[in-house]
C-alpha cells in the first residue's frame, strides 16, 4: 500500500487521537444524563443529602482510588519487567493513556494496542501477551472471590441445600486450579512472576471491593460485612463475564447490584448511586487524566501513524 504524505499522516494521527477523546467525553456525558431508570436530579439530590461530600469521606474515597491505580501500575511494571525496566512514571503514562481506549472497547481490548505502541516493534507481541496475562490474573481473582460470594448468597437463600451447593462449587474451584496449573506448565510461565502478579491482583481487588462497601456504609445501608462483601463479589463476577463497554459499566454493575441487594431488602437508589460513584472515581476521572497522555502519544516507529495509513 502506498504511503500517505507525511503532513497528511500527521494530521490524520492527531485527528484520530482527538476523535477518540471526544467520543469518550460524549459517551460519559450521555451515561450521566440519559439514565432511564434514575433521573439525574434524583441521584444528585440523594448524594447531596448523604455525607459523601464531606472532606474526610472524599479523602478516603480518593485514597482508595489512588491505591487502586498504584497497585495497577505496580502490576504493569512487574509484568513488563522481563522485557523492559520501566519506571513507575512510565507505567502511569502507559496505563492511563491505554485506559482511554479501554473504556470504549469490550473486555478492554483497546488497552492492548495502546500499551504496545510504547515499546519497540520487536517487543510488542510479548507485551500484548503480558497484558493479557495481567487481565487473566485479575479476572481469576474476581472469579475466585465471586464464587465465594455466590456461595454465601446461595446458602443464605437455600440453607437446606448447603451440602449440594458447597460440593458443586468445590468441584468448580478444583477444576479452575487444574486448568491454571496446566496453562502454567504448557506455556512455561514464570511461577515467581505469576505469584507476584497474583498478589497485586488480590490486593487491588480487595481495595476496590472495600471502596464499594465503604460507600454503602456512608449511605447507611444496613447490611453485614460478610453479606455485603459477598453481594459485591457476586456483582463483579457477573459483570466481568458480560462483554460490554466500560462506558456502560455503571449501568451494568448497577443493575446487577440492585437485583442482588434487593434480595436482602436494600433499596435501589443508594445501590445505583454507589455504583455510579465507583464508576466515576475509577473510570471517568482516570480517563480524563489519561486523555492528556493519549493526545501526546508517541511511539518508537510511529505505529499510530501506520494504523491510520492502513485504515
Amino acid at each position: 500500500m502506498p504511503k500517505l504524505p507525511h503532513k497528511l499522516t500527521q494530521f490524520l494521527t492527531a485527528f484520530f487521537k482527538v476523535a477518540v477523546v471526544i467520543c469518550v467525553c460524549i459517551f460519559i456525558y450521555k451515561r450521566l444524563l440519559d439514565e432511564t431508570e434514575f433521573k439525574i436530579e434524583n441521584w444528585l439530590q440523594f448524594l447531596i443529602n448523604s455525607k459523601i461530600f464531606t472532606l474526610k469521606v472524599m479523602i478516603v474515597l480518593v485514597s482508595f482510588t489512588l491505591l487502586n491505580w498504584f497497585l495497577e501500575l505496580k502490576k504493569w511494571k512487574r509484568l513488563v519487567y522481563p522485557f523492559s525496566k520501566i519506571t513507575l512514571k512510565d507505567a502511569f503514562k502507559q496505563c492511563l493513556s491505554a485506559h482511554v481506549l479501554a473504556i470504549i472497547t469490550p473486555f478492554r481490548t483497546g488497552e492492548y494496542g495502546v500499551k504496545a505502541v510504547y515499546f519497540p516493534k520487536f517487543m510488542r507481541g510479548a507485551i500484548i501477551k503480558q497484558n493479557g496475562l495481567g487481565h487473566f490474573m485479575q479476572l481469576a481473582v474476581t472469579g475466585f472471590f465471586g464464587v465465594i460470594g455466590c456461595i454465601s448468597i446461595a446458602l443464605s437463600q437455600y440453607p437446606d441445600k448447603a451440602i449440594l451447593i458447597i460440593f458443586g462449587v468445590t468441584l468448580l474451584i478444583a477444576s479452575i486450579i487444574l486448568i491454571v496449573r496446566k496453562l502454567i506448565n504448557r506455556f512455561k510461565l514464570d511461577v515467581i512472576l505469576i505469584t507476584q502478579v497474583l498478589k497485586l491482583s488480590i490486593l487491588r481487588y480487595l481495595v476496590f471491593a472495600h471502596q464499594f462497601y465503604f460507600i454503602l456504609l456512608i449511605f447507611n445501608i444496613q447490611i453485614g460485612y460478610v453479606l455485603g462483601m459477598s453481594v459485591i463479589s457476586a456483582t463483579y463476577l457477573i459483570a466481568s463475564v458480560i462483554p460490554i463497554l466500560n462506558l456502560f459499566d455503571a449501568a451494568l454493575k448497577g443493575s446487577i447490584a440492585i437485583t442482588l441487594f434487593s434480595l436482602f431488602g436494600v433499596s435501589a437508589m443508594p445501590i445505583f448511586c454507589a455504583t455510579l460513584l465507583m464508576w466515576m472515581l475509577n473510570f471517568v476521572f482516570p480517563a480524563g487524566v489519561g486523555s492528556i497522555y493519549f493526545l501526546k502519544l508517541k511511539t518508537h516507529d510511529r505505529l499510530t501513524t501506520k494504523l491510520v495509513q492502513d485504515v
